[in-house]
C-alpha cells in the first residue's frame, strides 16, 4: 500500500466490485472474491450486485471484450492513458440479457474451471521455458570446461550457396537456396 493511513479508504466486501475510472477503458475492473473485506482507494467506485445476480458470472460479462469496447466508448479526455469514465455513464451501459441465477452460477463455475485450466497451461509453458534455459545454462554456461567445436568442424562442406538441384535437372521440386534465407 502507498500509505499507512487508510482512514479515508473505502471498505470493499467479498462479492463487491471496484473499477478504476481512469483505466476502465482497458478493463480495470475487479471483483473481490478472495477476502471477506479489504480497503480500496476512495477514487475507485465500488458496487455490489442485486439479489438474483451472481457476482462471479457478472465478472465474466463485465470483463468480456464487448463490454471493454463499451467502456472505451464512454471514456473521455485528451490524454489517451488518462481518459476517464463517469459512474453515470458506466451505470447506463447495456448488458446482454442475464439468464436465471442457477444458469449464471453454472456458467460461472464452468468458466472458473476453464480459467483454472488456462492458468495451469500458462504455468506449464513457463516451467518448460525455464527448464530449457536452465538446461542450457547447466550444460553450456556453467563455467565448466565443456568441449567446444566450431561450426566449420560440424558442417560437411562449410557454408556456400552451392548448386540448386533443380538447375542441374536431377530434382523437379523447387529448392530454397541459401541466398533466400534471411
Amino acid at each position: 500500500m502507498a500509505t499507512t493511513d487508510v482512514s479515508k479508504y473505502k471498505v470493499i466486501r467479498k462479492g463487491n466490485f471496484a473499477f478504476n475510472p481512469y483505466l476502465l477503458w482497458a478493463g480495470a475492473l475487479a471483483l473481490n472474491s478472495g477476502f471477506e473485506a479489504g480497503v480500496i482507494s476512495p477514487l475507485y467506485p465500488t458496487f455490489k450486485v442485486r439479489d438474483g445476480y451472481d457476482p462471479a458470472y457478472l465478472r465474466y460479462v463485465l470483463l468480456s471484450a464487448p463490454m471493454i469496447q463499451k467502456y472505451d466508448s464512454i471514456a473521455f479526455g485528451s490524454v489517451p492513458r488518462r481518459r476517464r469514465s463517469s459512474v453515470e455513464d458506466f451505470l447506463n451501459l447495456t448488458l446482454p440479457e442475464v439468464p436465471p441465477l442457477e444458469d449464471q452460477q453454472r456458467i460461472a463455475r464452468l468458466l472458473d474451471r476453464v480459467d483454472g485450466l488456462r492458468a495451469k497451461r500458462r504455468d506449464s509453458i513457463a516451467y518448460l521455458d525455464d527448464l530449457i534455459v536452465s538446461a542450457y545454462r547447466k550444460e553450456f554456461a556453467s563455467g565448466h570446461d565443456v568441449p567446444m567445436s566450431t561450426l566449420g568442424d560440424v558442417l560437411v562442406n562449410g557454408l556456400s550457396n552451392g548448386l540448386s538441384p533443380a538447375n542441374s535437372g536431377t530434382i523437379t521440386a523447387r529448392v530454397l537456396t541459401l541466398s533466400a534465407v534471411t
